[in-house]
């Protein structure tokens, strides 16, 4: 599959005073706490703390830097962006004069607990000191991550990266994975080939398996839908549930669901790890009419807690089911603002296109929705959304036209009360019945409708 490679960027700053404490940043490799060191940055610049403060904002203004989650004033933090903070501790690293305070500043070896070993290894690199034939056997300390697996964007950190064990390697893709699939941000092309898809110190399998599971944001995410059968292949779990979705959207039902069936199996669990993979298998599930499916349903989706990736689709499920939805939405409500931005959006979209809003209070705009997915990488997300939200309904036709199909998340039309209770102990008597071996059906997918 053709990936290309990001062009190299440039940082510039035009404050001398703003460039000295970009350095000072990169070089901290922890992230600055803000209450507890300003003292310490304005006593080795001279800058007075309110000078630093006011840098600070305009670094954060830029998108230079970010602040981690805070509980108080005193629990501050900023990191600095992982592209420029590995660049500037490259520039370090090649400049024959260091900067004073990359001495001052090092830490003891008194103070090497478990994530400053890390710092004090990545010091020494920049210093030019030989780099440790082993790193150390763990990184659990996730800003410590961050910078690691952005790595690979920089060939000047690649022999660094190649040292770091494979286990860690293959936590830091799956990390880097959730930012450019539940986030829905751009990845890094540079770093995803010479960090994961061609470092040969990757077994091969391993290394196709990523690729695989980039083809999310290569196919599915921008709506190449009808690019999967000649791009991506069946054999691996992987590839199968791509497979799915392309047969999902051309009305083929019972090929979809049998390549999901194949693809869970063969991964050996019972749900995708995205959210939007399980909405589509969910929808898939809800159009078929046999027993078996609404079993599935049921047993997936009867539990009081499941994983966020899992909420958009239980929602839909619950509904469809006309089961008790209380629990499930305390739970979103209690949790939004934690979710990823895929995981806000699916739930949204659920809740505007079956009528939810009086139940599921979320008082979110249609602005919000459209600063997430207001990308050409997401197209996909805006022609499910095309019928539901102002800043793509106008599209919806053009959309259509560009990915070749109508949005997949179908009407709904429930039914009355004694029409559900009829079905309920028809499909009762038939599980009794050890004769009755039901055939699948294939819904009329142009309708788009499903009904339980």
């Amino acid at each position: 599959m053709e990936i290309k490679l990001d062009r190299k960027k440039d940082y510039i700053t035009k404050s001398d005073h703003k460039e000295q404490i970009m350095k000072y940043l990169s070089w901290k490799i922890k992230p600055f706490a803000l209450y507890h060191e300003i003292r310490e940055i304005s006593r080795i610049f001279n800058f007075s703390p309110e000078e630093i403060e006011s840098i600070l904002k305009e670094l954060e203004d830029e998108n230079k830097i970010f602040p981690l989650t805070a509980e108080g004033p005193r629990d501050i933090h900023y990191m600095l962006k992982a592209d420029i903070q590995l660049q500037l501790l490259i520039d370090m690293k090649k400049s024959p004069q260091k900067p004073a305070f990359l001495i001052s500043s090092r830490l003891s070896p008194s103070n090497n607990w478990r994530k400053e070993e890390w710092v004090i290894i990545i010091q020494d690199y920049v210093l030019g000191k030989n780099l440790k034939s082993q790193l150390p056997s763990y990184a659990d300390f996730e800003p410590l991550r961050y910078i690691l697996m952005h790595m690979p964007t920089f060939p000047e950190w690649m022999p660094f990266f190649q040292n770091i064990p494979i286990y860690i390697i293959d936590t830091l893709f799956h990390e880097y994975k959730y930012i450019w699939a539940s986030g829905l941000l751009h990845p890094n092309i540079t770093c995803m080939i010479n960090g994961y898809f061609e470092n040969e110190k990757i077994e091969p399998t391993i290394r196709e398996k990523y690729k695989l599971e980039f083809a999310f944001y290569q196919y599915i995410l921008p709506g190449h839908i009808n690019e999967i059968p000649q791009k991506i292949s069946t054999d691996m779990p992987e590839g199968m549930y791509y497979h799915a979705i392309y047969h999902q959207y051309r009305g083929d039902l019972s090929k979809a669901l049998d390549l999901y069936s194949q693809s869970l199996k063969g991964m050996n669990t019972k749900t995708f790890d995205n959210a939007l993979l399980n909405l589509f298998y969910t929808i898939a599930l809800l159009n078929d009419s046999t027993i078996e499916s609404k079993k599935t349903l049921r047993n997936l989706f009867m539990r009081d807690y499941l994983p966020s990736e899992m909420m958009p689709a239980q929602l839909l499920a619950l509904y469809a089911l006309n089961e008790k939805m209380e629990s499930a939405i305390e739970h979103i409500l209690y949790n939004y603002d934690k979710f990823s931005p895929l995981v806000k959006v699916l739930i949204m979209l659920i809740t505007h296109h079956y009528q939810l809003q009086k139940k599921i209070k979320l008082n979110i705009s249609n602005d919000e929705i459209q600063q997430f997915i207001d990308a050409d990488h997401l197209k996909l997300l805006q022609l499910e959304c095309s019928l539901d939200f102002s800043p793509y309904i106008g599209k919806a036709d053009c959309l259509i036209q560009e990915i070749g199909f109508p949005p997949l998340l179908p009407p709904f039309q429930k039914m009355n009360e004694w029409e559900r209770v009829l079905a309920l102990l028809l499909d009762k008597s038939k599980e009794l019945s050890p004769k009755n071996k039901e055939k699948k059906k294939v819904p009329n997918h142009k309708a788009g409708l499903f009904t339980v």
